[in-house]
């Protein structure tokens, strides 16, 4: 599958990369080990397969369209997640990339 193969691909490479790079592996708190463990899983594994399976469903454009919603989104995690509030640049900075991906989507005709 086609998902399966970019995932052991880029796996590999980010290995081959590390090793170069000399940095370890090792070394690490079960804390970070946990948080790179759902970074893979969740953004990446889940994230990004459902823009690939979405792509059977609409459009290649919308599909460009909504990725400009993952900041907004990350922005809003952040604030459970990492206590961290977003400051008010940033807010209208999303409220505008909201309005436009809103003001781009609402046409029906990037439905297949």
């Amino acid at each position: 599958q086609y998902t399966a193969l970019v995932y052991c691909g880029t796996a590999v490479l980010l290995v081959a990369a590390t090793l170069l790079a000399r940095e370890p592996f090792t070394g690490y708190t079960l804390g970070t080990y946990g948080a790179i463990v759902l970074l893979a899983l969740i953004p990446q594994v889940l994230g990004h397969s459902i823009f690939n399976w979405s792509l059977a469903h609409v459009t290649g454009t919308a599909v460009a369209i909504s990725v400009m919603a993952e900041p907004v989104i990350a922005s809003l995690l952040a604030i459970p997640i990492l206590g961290e509030f977003p400051n008010a640049t940033s807010v209208g900075g999303g409220l505008i990339i909201l309005m436009g991906i809103y003001l781009a989507m609402r046409p029906a005709n990037f439905l297949r």
